[in-house]
This record gives C-alpha cells, structure tokens and sequence, in this order.
C-alpha cells in the first residue's frame, strides 16, 4: 500500500524562498527520488518577482526540453506548478529546475507530496 508525506522542496529544506539564477545558471528547485521508478513527488512552486520591473522565468520539468514560461508583474506572487508529477528514475532524482532574467529577483517556493 502506498503512503503519502508532504515535504518542502528538495533545494532549501528550511522552506525559505529559493533564488533562481539567470539563463546560463539554471537553479535546481526540487530533485525528485532516485530510488525507485515507483516513487512519485507532486511539486506545488509558487513564483515571486521581487523586482519593481517585470521579470521572465522559466521552470524546465525533468530536463525534457519543454521550458514552462512565467511573466511576472512586479511584486508579483503566482501558483506556477500545482501538485504535477515527477517520476521516480530509479538511478538519479530528476530534477525540476529554474532561472530567470534577473539574477536574484525571482523566487521560488513550495512543498511536495511524496508518494511512496
């Protein structure tokens, strides 16, 4: 049988906001289980522009090539990912990772449900 745990994110584990880096340094926000292709983490991220301009940012999801785009109004919070489903990989975690076009102006933050 199954049980479910809810867990802050892999990259900060006190919970506090995760700045994402610029394009070329991307930021890892959570690494999902590398244990066991069974194991399923839903990630919740929600998105904060700090900036007092408009900030682009960017989650890729498990490296997969499909980059998911946030445009943020200044001093804007947004629910970007809600409870979506990162595998388990069964060698190495797959990762969900960030950036943004302002280095530390975006943050990141959230939990995870981790399916076990």
């Amino acid at each position: 049988m199954a049980t479910m745990s809810k867990a802050l994110l892999s990259a900060n584990a006190t919970g506090n906001p995760i700045s994402l880096g610029v394009s070329g340094g991307k930021t890892t926000i959570h690494t999902g289980s590398g244990s066991s292709t069974a194991h399923i983490d839903l990630i919740t991220v929600y998105l904060h522009n700090s900036n007092t301009q408009a900030e682009l940012a960017v989650i890729e999801i498990a490296g997969t090539g499909q980059p998911l785009k946030f445009s943020l109004n200044p001093d804007e919070t947004i629910l970007a990912l809600d409870g979506v489903p990162v595998g388990g990989h069964g060698s190495s975690g797959l990762t969900v990772q960030g950036y943004s076009d302002t280095v530390d102006k975006v943050f990141a933050y959230g939990s995870v449900t981790k399916i076990r």
